[in-house]
């Protein structure tokens, strides 16, 4: 029987091609070595109404923790390469700090995370934009006094600690800023907590 090269053909082009793609991403990783995509969610997590209009917020994804948007006019992340720019001013953190995922949904006095972190993005978006949160309005009266409550404790609670690292990272201008928050590792894990692990195959067993 004559056997077709062809086979044989198409897989040393497959070979070729998965090298060549690992190889650029290798290349692109290591060129920006602080980049990190940040994508976006499709779910709408809420919407409230402010004056004339309604705002409805995303949840943003990354390799490096959970984000927030910073300018609400402006587009969402899809998967773009974002640098960081540093950390965010004292102002964003104290409403970080009051909000989530520093503060726990029971602690907000909400049923979920995701309305815990809707509550947490609109409280951010009405600082940068100067909003009155008092006449923010919705059918959900909960989400309501959360963002109140985050935005007005961030005013008035000072040096509240924020148990999480906080990054600014940009992409382009028609994006909009975000703010990373990745677990701070000595903050959450002190070494009085961590507990040695034991090969239980060499402890001799008293009789």
């Amino acid at each position: 029987m004559k056997i077709s090269n062809k086979p044989r053909f198409l897989l040393i082009t497959l070979i070729l091609s998965l090298f060549l793609f690992t190889s650029f991403a290798t290349f692109s990783s290591q060129a920006s070595p602080n980049g990190l995509v940040i994508d976006t969610s499709n779910i709408i997590l809420g919407k409230v109404y402010y004056d004339n209009f309604s705002m409805v917020a995303k949840k943003l994804t990354s390799a490096n923790g959970i984000g927030y948007c910073l300018q609400i006019n402006k587009d969402y992340p899809h998967s773009e390469i974002f640098t960081n720019q540093g950390t965010v001013n004292y102002d964003i953190e104290n409403i970080l700090a009051c909000g989530y995922p520093n503060r726990s949904p029971k602690d907000l006095n909400l049923p979920s995370e995701e309305d815990a972190y809707f509550a947490t993005q609109i409280a951010i978006w009405s600082y940068i934009e100067g909003y009155d949160t008092s006449k923010i309005t919705g059918d959900r009266p909960e989400i309501i006094t959360a963002i109140n409550t985050i935005y007005n404790n961030s005013l008035t609670l000072k040096n509240v600690k924020l148990n999480y690292d906080t990054n600014l990272f940009f992409t382009a201008d028609s994006i909009q800023h975000v703010v990373i928050l990745s677990i701070n590792i000595s903050e959450s894990l002190p070494i009085s907590d961590i507990s040695p692990i034991i090969d239980e195959s060499n402890i001799i067993q008293g009789k």
